[in-house]
């Protein structure tokens, strides 16, 4: 390995070695508070890494892994959103006095996460999955304060589901290697129109079981049932690592694995993601808009919102063999969408964070009047809805218009008419918490307010962000453009 490819994964080594300074900090000098500016400092270096490297790439790492400006675009887009999460792991009540150990597996997390967003090969992917998964089930059934009565069934029923789609996964590529006799993402599509029928079967099987697998990752339907029971019965931060930094790595992994094995030339492929667009839009909606708890309207959220990903999927492959441009368009609209809805995502379990973090549910009537009762979290959340609504003046509406836009391009009209549906059953339950949220106070409960500073500099800058981008669009894809 040449000393440029050796540097190339610097952002990995980064977070590798903060990751065994921290468990030996966990035995020799034990203590909550070093442990989390360590985690800090580790996670600012590993930022501070993926600026580093932007002169050498792009660079074939390893047989494994492929550095170049989309990985360190979404390496950075994971580790920004890791910053945003650690305010709240400052002081995690828990069952047994210590919380450094829950800081260990949230890196791992990251460190999964990253292996994704280079990923360029089976093993790179199963074990990028596998490094989230894997954290995630010890995360849900982490031993908070004893309020977290559903902490461990949860987390079982999702170590057992998990297990079954890691099967798939992993039998998956089994089957892709069986038809195609390698692994590599870029063999694939250069390898496809070289075998027999019989081995094609065998690899869109194995194709089709990867995005399957994947696609219970991210929760699409109708891989979804088991979303908003695990919203809803994991501790508030566990969710929120779930929801935010474990699908958004998810996503991007689906994303890198699309364009870099030329899936777009496979009408089946594409016929099978168009089908689960459909199904997550409407199945997703439909679930968020006969609930009452805010955790589960976001399970529901989260199902319809990677549908509307999937939109976007699908046209790129229509835009395959049109000019380069109309295909690179579609793919900054992907990321520019993401990270809208990231950003939207955050900031609703940023506020239920900083207001009630032991809480296992958020009834609608909680939030009733939160607008006057606690201006910045009631304001935020508000705000914070309306994005993930798609209206006007917020970093939501600008994701959206751009599916709009790539669908009318791509001439995906059925694709388009649901998109529309759904968008509208979707408008139904944000604006009801809305509505909620700027209520009058009279009767409600008192203000449930217990967060700190550390925990309010998130929810700003976050809020900052969707105002921003909503007013002024070209900020956000000028910089992805640049990246």
């Amino acid at each position: 390995m040449s000393s440029d490819s050796l540097l190339s994964l610097l952002p990995l080594i980064c977070i590798s070695v903060t990751i065994m300074i921290l468990m030996l900090q966990i035995v020799l000098v034990p203590g909550d508070r070093l442990s989390y500016w360590l985690t800090v400092i580790g996670v600012v270096a590993t930022l501070w890494a993926t600026f580093f490297i932007t002169p050498l790439l792009p660079q074939q790492a390893t047989i494994l892994l492929t550095v170049d400006a989309e990985a360190r675009l979404f390496s950075q887009i994971l580790v920004i959103c890791t910053l945003l999460l650690l305010p709240f792991c400052h002081r995690i009540p828990t069952a047994r006095g210590s919380s450094a150990e829950y800081l260990l597996l949230l890196l791992l997390t990251l460190l999964g996460a990253l292996v994704l967003a280079s990923a360029s090969h089976m093993a790179a992917l199963v074990i990028g999955v596998e490094l989230i998964s894997l954290s995630l089930v010890v995360m849900i059934a982490y031993p908070f304060a004893p309020q977290y009565s559903t902490a461990l069934e949860t987390g079982i029923k999702y170590l057992l589901l998990s297990g079954v789609a890691s099967a798939v996964l992993l039998f998956g590529a089994g089957l892709t290697y069986i038809g195609l006799g390698a692994l590599e993402f870029s063999a694939i599509s250069q390898a496809f129109t070289d075998i027999d029928l019989m081995e094609q079967g065998l690899v869109l099987s194995g194709l089709m079981m990867v995005i399957a697998a994947i696609g219970f990752k991210l929760s699409l339907a109708p891989f979804h049932l088991w979303t908003a029971d695990l919203y809803q019965g994991a501790p508030l931060l566990s969710a929120t690592v779930l929801a935010t930094l474990a699908k958004a790595a998810m996503a991007l992994a689906l994303f890198r694995f699309y364009l870099a094995a030329d899936l777009a030339v496979l009408q089946v492929i594409n016929l099978g993601i168009a089908l689960l667009a459909i199904l997550s839009m409407l199945t997703g909606n439909l679930l968020a808009l006969f609930q009452r708890d805010l955790r589960r309207i976001m399970a529901g959220s989260s199902i319809a919102h990677f549908g509307y990903l999937m939109v976007l999927l699908v046209a790129i492959s229509t835009l395959h063999s049109v000019e380069g441009a109309a295909q690179s368009r579609a793919l900054l609209a992907w990321v520019i969408y993401l990270v809208t809805y990231l950003a939207a995502t955050l900031a609703v379990f940023s506020v239920m964070l900083h207001i009630a973090p032991a809480s296992e549910a958020f009834h609608q009537t909680q939030l009733k009047g939160l607008c006057q009762r606690h201006p910045l979290s009631g304001w935020v959340l508000l705000l914070a809805m309306l994005s993930l609504a798609g209206i006007p003046l917020t970093a939501g509406f600008i994701g959206k218009f751009y599916i709009f836009t790539e669908a009318v391009n791509g001439t995906l009209w059925g694709l388009l008419l649901t998109l529309i549906a759904a968008s509208a059953i979707g408008l139904f339950y944000y604006l009801k918490v809305v509505l909620m949220l700027i209520s009058p106070a009279e009767g409600a409960e008192a203000d449930p307010v217990t967060g700190r500073w550390l925990t309010r500099l998130p929810i700003i800058l976050i809020a900052l962000f969707i105002v921003f981008v909503g007013i002024y669009p070209p900020s956000l894809i000028d910089l992805l453009s640049q990246l």
